[in-house]
């Protein structure tokens, strides 16, 4: 037998829209990442709910698991000309994961810019206006195909018969880009909008980290990763293993 010593500073992701520390108080909006899409939780304490199987002595510092899986993609990713780049991460799944992320001199040299959150950027596809998670996610393309993505990428029939949803997904990528670039991002929450400031760094952004389940495996993550080296100016990665890339972002934050 061997004595396994445990870390008692539990770093964990968790979907939602929440400062990082060690409280979860959900933002307005964030049931759409969690539970159902016309959910809303407002400054709701959900810390107790998660620590309450764990023993006493235990303690928590949780993030956004999108955040966590940007900034761990920095690190696992690392290149010199990185350095003093502003950084969009996209990261659809069963939601849509996104973090902004202003670059410094090193891995860990590195600033949050807003909230992050890109799920509930209000974009134009084929000249209605959507929210983008109802897009760009497992959720929203199983709604608006019957399918699940998984399903859609590997069979043939599905992906033929759903181009159009499947297109609007690159034509969303595209219109956040564009409204980050733009300064005109909007977004279904107020108390979610971005300052003036934090949409003027985020205009400067020349990288695009593409993750989340859908975004890196697949057909769908091939199709995405072409339309995003589609556009003008920005480097594109695609990590082929987010979920180290999360456990890696996990720890760091929490030394920033």
């Amino acid at each position: 037998e061997r004595n396994i010593s445990i870390d008692p500073n539990i770093a964990m992701g968790v979907p939602g829209n929440f400062a990082p520390g060690a409280q979860i108080r959900l933002k307005e909006g964030s049931g759409q990442q969690l539970i159902r899409k016309n959910e809303n939780y407002k400054d709701l304490d959900i810390t107790e709910w998660i620590m309450g199987d764990f023993p006493k002595g235990y303690s928590l510092f949780a993030l956004n698991d999108a955040l966590a899986q940007a900034i761990g993609g920095i690190t696992a990713h690392w290149r010199d000309d990185y350095k003093n780049k502003v950084m969009l991460y996209i990261g659809p799944g069963t939601g849509l994961g996104g973090a902004v992320i202003k670059i410094g001199d090193d891995p860990l040299d590195l600033s949050i810019i807003g909230d992050g959150h890109i799920y509930d950027i209000i974009v134009e596809i084929r000249g209605q206006e959507w929210v983008a998670e109802n897009v760009l996610s497992g959720r929203g393309l199983l709604e608006r195909t019957g399918k699940v993505a998984k399903a859609l990428s590997e069979r043939d029939d599905y992906w033929h018969q759903h181009q159009g949803e499947i297109h609007d997904c690159g034509d969303c990528i595209r219109s956040i880009v564009m409204n980050i670039q733009n300064q005109s991002v909007k977004k279904t929450c107020k108390t979610n909008h971005w300052s003036h400031e934090d949409q003027g760094v985020a205009s400067q952004l020349s990288m695009i980290l593409l993750g989340g389940s859908i975004g890196t495996q697949g057909r769908l993550g091939t199709y995405l990763y072409e339309q995003c080296n589609q556009l003008p100016g920005l480097h594109v990665i695609q990590p082929n293993d987010p979920v180290s890339n999360a456990l890696i972002g996990a720890v760091i934050i929490k030394k920033l």
